[in-house]
């Protein structure tokens, strides 16, 4: 049975950026394990989705200058933790790494160096430039604060210049629900989307019915890429 490990940075990236995705693989009979670098195991996460383990490595999320993540010591302990996994795809962070947060780019350096070690491919989520812009207008029309500022938002990528849109619509409700518990944590980034959550469901699935992954090293397997559009 081919074997995903989703890594992420933090709980709430999970089902954020990902979820649809893993709903879909799950479904069709692949195994998952999420890995998330910072915070408790996401658990109640992963049963949602039908992931087979979730683990975390347990570091402090801090939105600081340097990630508190040391990226040889975790990606060793990664490695320790799949010891009896034979992992056939890992999905990763593209480079802006939602805009150079240093966890979250830490996932995209420790995702390569998995790559390297395991042979794995990678794919790297991303969050869209079209998808941004279009929440930051429903958040200005609602009187909601932006996140992001001009600049930051300029460094999206579109759509069109992405490797892999995965249709997450038929799967949304599992991607809902796990995007709700998952709001139930006590770091910022859970915090961010329990706000997000709080916009009607219909005007959310408007945003996330589609996952975007960037190419990353190696070429992946038919059965992902079978999933996109």
């Amino acid at each position: 049975m081919p074997t995903v490990l989703a890594l992420h940075a933090a709980t709430a990236d999970v089902p954020l950026l990902t979820g649809g995705t893993i709903a879909r693989l799950t479904a069709e009979g692949r195994r998952v394990v999420i890995v998330t670098l910072t915070g408790e195991a996401p658990t109640a996460i992963a049963q949602q989705l039908g992931a087979a383990r979730a683990e975390t490595l347990g570091y402090e999320l801090a939105l600081e200058a340097e990630s508190k993540v040391p990226a040889v010591e975790a990606t060793e302990r990664i490695r320790e933790l799949l010891a009896d996994e034979e992992i056939d795809l890992i999905l990763s962070y593209d480079k802006i790494g939602v805009v150079h947060e240093p966890t979250h780019v830490r996932v995209h350096e420790i995702g390569n160096a998995l790559a390297e070690q395991l042979g794995a491919p990678t794919v790297e989520a991303a969050l869209t430039k079209e998808l941004i812009n279009k929440g930051a207008g429903v958040a200005k029309t609602l009187r909601k604060t932006v996140s992001f500022s001009e600049e930051q938002l300029a460094q999206f990528v579109s759509k069109s210049d992405l490797a892999y849109d995965i249709p997450a619509k038929k799967a949304f409700d599992t991607k809902w629900d796990a995007m709700k518990a998952a709001g139930g944590g006590a770091d910022r980034f859970s915090q961010l989307l329990a706000r997000g959550m709080q916009f009607p469901k219909l005007v959310v699935g408007s945003l996330f019915q589609h996952e975007y992954f960037a190419a990353g090293q190696g070429q992946a397997p038919e059965w992902f890429t079978s999933l996109a559009k």
